[in-house]
């Protein structure tokens, strides 16, 4: 019995390969078919993205429906092999079958337990034929009938997915997209509003501007905007508002008494050579130059540096110059010009804000916002007034400072000091003004450039008589420029181009130096220097200066002063200094 048991043991492993791979190609088939059905449900119902699109492609999910799919296959069949796996006897009738035995292996697993005479003899023949027996020839190992079948099927599928369109019968995958497409552009929108929210919130910090009222009444609902358009509306809208707070606070009055601060002091005269930085710093308006040139002559005079010639030049330096301030602080030409083209007496401009506002209310020529602007002019030129006679007498203190001796040099200059971070903490609240209105404009351009801006503006049809491009081919001639077609149509319409220079709030790590000026406010104070328009202004006129020195505008004497001038200056903003040029030679020189 143990030879027919080893046989049979032998025959049962290859019974069940051939039963392995019997149900393996009867799966593959199966899965090749439903592969073939799914690509076409893909292609007409487009539920996977294109190749090269965002999400799941079609041909990333074809590979991971490849490798499922073969894995399924192989265990489906094995799992199916061992569920319908033949037992002992059946495998014997298989060997005797194949072996031509007559049944008799299976005979002897019958009978292997009876003890009579006949039924040992069987079971001894059994053994003997089971000896001979090759179970290569007995029980081949052959592919089914129907493995051309899954062959068929892959080539059918490898058509169908070459050739079936990409239809989207139910517009489920235009659907998506859309979807898709409003859900990113609403996640931009966000990030664009609370962009938004924090320059009105750093703006309103750093200027001391009360935040807008709202809009809609207490209690009252306010609808959130949902839509990407809706939002960057709403985020528009408050850009607007803050630009024309922005505005306000440049056209009123801290801006004009700026404005006519510096018209009054661009007239002002150098008093002598120990003033003269100091009197061009006042000239261009450069507070912040000013008081670093009159720190330089207050550490001078601590130090002892200066003789008694040189302070009582000073001294009378600085009465000179308060001497002017005191002239241009009482000139009010400007205003008296403006009064008289309004119809107003001009010696109003010499009247005091209770007179001016009586007499502009009984103008009834002018409009509201004119005479808000003549009383708000009137005020600045008062306000400008004070400030210069006050920077006046701090001149004159700090001449009667300088004329003592001893002690009294001590507080030299400190008023006059205090005048001047006054008025460059005034220049630099305008100067954040400036800047924070040309990014609120920049953010509005961005805001603009995704979509309708509806009172923003031409952002979304473009120039009337005008169409986008689109490809195609016609004979036809059209009525605007763009498309297909013969152009007949008007030209684009001209537009003003936005301008390159954009101001912008540079915030630099905090650093020492002397104190501007000072005011209450929530979270650290941001302090640094700007150099970009200095040095824009250097590189003009060094440029200019290059030009008349090569026209031979500038005597040859007065070159290398020139050249060192500017290098000096490029050296100041920063640049790379200017080399100093040889010596040029006269042409007449042998």
């Amino acid at each position: 019995m143990n030879d027919i048991r080893r046989v049979v043991r032998a025959a049962a492993w290859r019974v069940g390969a051939i039963a392995y791979i019997r149900n393996l190609v009867v799966a593959l088939a199966v899965v090749l078919a439903g592969l073939i059905v799914l690509r076409i449900a893909e292609q007409v119902f487009v539920f996977t993205a294109a190749v090269g699109a965002e999400g799941t492609s079609s041909l990333q999910f074809w590979k991971q429906v490849a490798v499922w799919s073969a894995v399924g296959a192989a265990a489906g069949a094995l799992a199916w092999t061992l569920f319908t796996l033949a037992d002992r006897k059946a495998v014997a009738r298989r060997v005797d079958e194949g072996a031509n035995l007559r049944e008799a292996i299976s005979t002897a697993l019958y009978i292997e337990n009876a003890t009579d005479p006949w039924s040992k003899a069987a079971v001894e023949s059994a053994a003997r034929s089971a000896r001979g027996v090759r179970l290569s020839q007995a029980v081949p190992i052959e592919p089914p009938r129907f493995w051309p079948v899954p062959l068929a099927l892959g080539l059918a599928l490898a058509v169908v997915f070459l050739t079936v369109p990409r239809m989207d019968v139910l517009g489920w995958y235009r659907n998506a997209l859309a979807k898709k497409e409003v859900e990113e552009q609403r996640t931009i929108a966000v990030a664009e509003q609370r962009a938004v929210e924090k320059l009105k919130q750093d703006t309103f910090e750093k200027l001391g501007i009360e935040p807008d009222e709202p809009v809609t009444p207490p209690g009252a609902e306010k609808p959130e905007p949902s839509s990407p358009e809706e939002i960057r509306r709403a985020a528009l809208k408050e850009l607007t508002r803050l630009a024309d707070r922005l505005e306000q606070l440049k056209q009123g009055e801290k801006g004009q008494k700026l404005e006519t601060l510096k018209d009054k002091l661009a007239q002002l005269q150098r008093p002598g050579d120990e003033l003269a930085d100091f009197s061009k710093a006042l000239q261009a308006g450069d507070f912040k130059q000013a008081r670093a040139e009159l720190q330089k002559m207050q550490e001078k005079v601590a130090a002892g540096n200066l003789s008694e010639e040189e302070k009582q030049k000073i001294a009378e330096q600085l009465k000179k110059m308060a001497e002017q301030l005191e002239k241009l602080a009482q000139n009010k030409e400007q205003l008296e010009k403006k009064l008289q083209e309004a119809g107003l007496d001009p010696s109003l401009a010499n009247a005091s804000p209770e007179q001016i506002k009586e007499a502009l209310d009984k103008a009834e020529n002018l409009s509201p916002e004119q005479k808000q602007q003549l009383e708000q002019m009137c005020n600045s030129q008062n306000q400008s007034q004070n400030a210069m006679e006050s920077l006046a007498g701090a001149c004159m203190s700090a001449a009667g400072q300088m004329s003592q001796s001893g002690e009294g040099q001590q507080g030299t200059m400190s008023e006059l000091g205090d005048k001047l971070s006054e008025l460059e903490q005034l220049a630099a609240e305008m100067e954040m003004a400036d800047a924070a209105l040309s990014e609120c404009r920049s953010q509005m351009q961005s805001l603009c450039r995704g979509g309708e801006c509806e009172g923003m503006g031409e952002c979304a049809g473009g120039t009337p008589g005008t169409k986008p491009w689109s490809a195609g081919y016609a004979q036809n001639q059209g009525m605007g420029s763009g498309g297909p077609g013969q152009g007949r149509g008007g030209e684009p319409g001209e537009a003003a181009a936005d301008f390159e220079t954009v101001k912008r709030r540079a915030i630099g790590p905090q650093g020492e130096g002397p104190i501007v000026g000072s005011r209450l406010v929530e979270g650290d104070s941001i302090r640094g220097e700007s150099r970009a328009a200095f040095a824009q202004v250097v590189a003009t006129a060094d440029q200019a200066a290059t030009d008349a020195i090569e026209q031979n505008a500038i005597p040859r004497e007065f070159h290398e002063a020139v050249k060192a001038y500017f290098g000096t200056l490029k050296e100041k903003g920063g640049g790379k200094p200017a080399q100093p040029a040889a010596p040029a030679k006269d042409a007449d020189k042998k």
